[in-house]
């Protein structure tokens, strides 16, 4: 009945590409990263708001942030489903694996990042809403868990960013190339003789 609010798909995706080639796992490594950085942070924000460390009310900023970065992600899975398509319609491209599976995984990892930031979003409306989730007792839990899924969105960002960067090497990985550099050299010499 609730199958179509599932995003259990796109998770299995995300983390799935998370995965080195050939491998059943991510690495340990990465899963220290990906979860341990989160928890840290969780902890490390709680603890600060139980010692008293003060804190400013920008959560209507945050609120502002985090929806604008939905749009983002959603915007970003749009580019990339229209370049699948350019890529599966052009003869130079269409045997390219390696592509697809970019364009794949960043697919997936976008996704994934929009339905984070959906949900800080939701935390952050239901944290401004009610006041009882500031109050001193509760501060340092609401903060963690704040915190954990800003820092969980953060560096799932900072993956978005790399297969993005991913995806235009290996359709542009000419503009890196060392006969790149060395055309410029030659026009250089020649305009200067």
């Amino acid at each position: 009945m609730f199958d179509r609010f599932k995003i259990t798909p796109v998770v299995e995706k995300h983390l799935w590409s998370m995965r080195p080639p050939g491998s059943q796992r991510m690495r340990r490594s990465d899963r220290l990263v990906y979860a341990g950085v989160p928890m840290l942070t969780s902890v490390v924000a709680g603890a600060a708001i139980w010692l008293g460390a003060p804190v400013s009310n920008g959560i209507s900023q945050l609120l502002a942030a985090t929806s604008l970065l939905v749009g983002a992600m959603l915007t970003t899975f749009v580019f990339l489903v229209n370049l699948r398509i350019r890529v599966g319609d052009s003869k130079s491209t269409v045997y390219r694996r390696n592509l697809q599976r970019l364009i794949g995984s960043a697919v997936a990892s976008s996704l994934y990042s929009a339905a984070v930031a959906a949900f800080l979003t939701f935390l952050l409306a239901v944290v401004a809403t009610f006041d009882d989730l500031r109050a001193p007792v509760v501060a340092p839990f609401t903060a963690g868990v704040v915190a954990g899924v800003a820092a969980h969105l953060g560096i799932t960002l900072l993956t978005v960013i790399r297969r993005l960067f991913g995806v235009y090497v290996d359709v542009f990985g000419a503009d890196y190339g060392p006969e790149l550099v060395q055309s410029e050299d030659r026009t250089k010499r020649s305009s200067a003789g």
